[in-house]
Parts: C-alpha cells; structure tokens; sequence
C-alpha cells in the first residue's frame, strides 16, 4: 500500500480473510493497468495469497528492468507461476478492488478534501 492512500478499513479486513480463508488459491488482488501489453496491479494498494507469495520466493528472478515496483512484482510473479513446471494448476484469479474504498492521494467527498503526496501544495 503507498503511504497516500485512503481506506476504508472494513472492506480491506474482508477482503484480507477472504485471501486469508483461500490462501492455498493463486490470489491477487488490486486494481489492474495496462503496461505495455500486460496487466498489473496498481502500487496504491495490491495483495497476493501466500501461495502466490510462495511462487515468488521460489523464483529467481533478473534483477528488475522496468520501474516502477509495482510493475516490475505483477509481471515477476505471473512469469515465476508460468514457468515453474511443478505448479499444476497455474491459474491466478484476479480480485478486482473496489475504487468507492480505496482512495489515492485525494479524497473529496462530504464536505471533506484531503490531499497527500504530489497533490499536496506548499
């Protein structure tokens, strides 16, 4: 999660035990971008299954070309799962984040305006 976003608490502690309750599933959660011609989450929040994490640290992979991390970690992971040849069931499901619950540097509804990082003006 970057340090300028806003979140609605009880949406992320559902989704958190529902990732939690299947953690032996490929998991990964967030809100995806284009990049090139791939998909992958974007840094303001993102979450993985520890099967997912799990595939990760079994990898080993080149140090990363491409910035920024959040980039980089989506496109490393899904290589990690789709060339480790013991993985049976390489399917990843992709849980789409709510945008109504997760916020990125502005906040502005009811009367309230909340700004962080780049938004920020001194």
């Amino acid at each position: 999660m970057d340090l300028d976003t806003y979140i609605d608490k009880k949406y992320i502690l559902s989704v958190l035990k529902f990732m939690s309750d299947n953690s032996e599933k490929r998991i990964y959660f967030g809100k995806p971008v284009l990049y090139g011609k791939n998909v992958y989450f974007e840094g303001r929040f993102y979450a993985m299954t520890k099967t997912l994490v799990r595939d990760f640290c079994r990898c080993s992979p080149p140090p990363p070309q491409i910035y920024p991390e959040d980039v980089w970690l989506s496109h490393t992971v899904l290589d990690c799962v789709a060339e480790d040849k013991t993985i049976l069931n390489r399917t990843v499901h992709y849980m789409i984040s709510d945008d109504s619950k997760i916020h990125h540097k502005k906040y502005k509804r009811n009367g309230v305006d909340l700004n962080l990082g780049s938004y920020i003006k001194a």
